[in-house]
């Protein structure tokens, strides 16, 4: 008798992780269809690449056509209405809940939504479009939820802006994660309730999520994510002091500890120089307190494997993480890594852990780093041997068991 195939219905918004579950259910012969916003070959896509043609172009412009998700166009269902919906609450100023209901809540998908009755299992990314979770659970289809970070993380990043004057030009965020909180923690307790599985990155997202009243520990299990780009361990070739800081959120990911670490390494090391990668606001990058700070914006992938060989040390002091993938991607490279324990990274990986909200420790960490280049170059050795230890095999295989029930005593 032939094996039952699974076949599984992924749900995300944007381009997560490089589409990689998607693929790797695609690459398995298990993924029937992924629901999705737009990507390069839907009507938004299609648009973006014409004005790109004719040299209208901008940074989202560039994002947006270059999300492929790698799978057939036939078992993609992409609704291009969620973009559409958040211009429209812009130009008509709707409050920054309404927007965000617009996002996770979704229900964009009505006439595709039947689909699902095929499918055995749906695999949904935290509590986006919630309403066709609902729906896939009504018709009997199980339910896999990626967890991918702590839910509750927006007070204290309100928290942030209030006591950091470095944040002054980002207040106007406080209406945001406000409104971030207030969707989050009705909407976890909806998925914990609706799901058969909780697959987390991390112990981090696990403790996390257990405070919530409808936590079931019997569902949690732990699979730490993988590098979506391949990279190949290779030795750095360092400028001493050349610091980097890598993300797109500078509150949550705690740039203003890895600046007012910068500050104090420099009154020792004239040398030393913060390199911060990413699309960071330019009213943040402006202002007076970022003076001596180099901002590269976004960077294509050669130009990111560039600044990795570079760099002496990453310092990644991020409040909460899932799995910072920038961190698997920097220890193949043999890059020091200074971060803190939310940001998801196993504790016995060969980093060095400060606690969050801490620049003295940081401080201390990179120091020894730059003062003791023997021990810089054994924790750079060890970094490497780790990254080789992540694997999208591993994952895939690890994955597909949870799926398929073979075995829940995971690798």
């Amino acid at each position: 008798m032939m094996p039952k195939i699974i076949r599984v219905a992924v749900s995300q918004y944007g381009s997560r992780r490089r589409y990689l579950i998607p693929q790797l259910l695609h690459n398995a012969g298990m993924l029937e269809y992924l629901y999705t916003d737009a990507y390069q070959n839907s009507l938004w896509g299609k648009i973006c690449r014409m004005l790109n043609k004719i040299g209208i172009t901008n940074s989202s412009i560039t994002r947006l056509i270059k999300r492929n998700p790698n799978i057939p166009d036939n078992k993609i269902i992409a609704n291009d209405f969620w973009q559409t919906k958040c211009i429209l609450s812009r130009a008509l100023n709707l409050s920054q809940y309404i927007r965000l209901k617009t996002i996770f809540q979704g229900g964009f998908f009505g006439l595709d939504k039947h689909k699902l009755k095929q499918c055995d299992w749906m695999y949904t990314m935290f509590i986006e479009n919630i309403h066709l979770v609902k729906y896939a659970k009504s018709r009997g289809v199980k339910i896999l939820a990626d967890i991918y970070e702590n839910p509750y993380i927006f007070s204290e990043l309100s928290k942030e802006l209030d006591v950091n004057p470095e944040y002054r030009t980002l207040i106007d965020q406080k209406k945001i994660f406000e409104a971030h909180t207030r969707i989050r923690e009705k909407a976890i307790t909806d998925i914990l309730r609706l799901a058969d599985i909780y697959l987390l990155p991390s112990e981090y997202v696990k403790d996390s999520i257990a405070r919530c009243p409808t936590y079931d520990e019997r569902k949690a299990h732990i699979i730490p994510y993988v590098s979506s780009v391949d990279v190949k361990p290779q030795s750095n070739n360092p400028i001493k002091g050349r610091i980097i800081w890598i993300g797109n959120e500078p509150v949550r990911k705690g740039l203003v500890y890895a600046l007012r670490a910068f500050r104090e390494l420099k009154e020792q090391f004239s040398f030393v120089e913060l390199v911060v990668i990413g699309p960071i606001p330019a009213r943040l990058q402006k202002d007076s307190f970022f003076d001596g700070v180099t901002f590269t914006g976004y960077l294509e992938k050669a130009r990111l494997i560039e600044e990795f060989r570079k760099a002496d040390m990453y310092i990644f002091p991020t409040l909460a993480e899932g799995f910072a993938g920038t961190l698997l991607e920097a220890a193949a490279y043999g890059v020091p890594i200074i971060t803190t324990h939310a940001s998801g990274f196993a504790h016995n990986a060969p980093c060095i852990f400060v606690d969050s909200q801490n620049s003295s420790q940081i401080v201390s960490a990179a120091k020894e780093l730059i003062t003791n280049r023997e021990k810089r170059t054994q924790i750079s050795e060890n970094l490497i041997k780790y990254s080789t230890q992540s694997n999208r095999e591993q994952f895939s295989s690890n994955l597909i068991a949870l799926l398929t029930q073979e075995d829940c005593h995971l690798n």
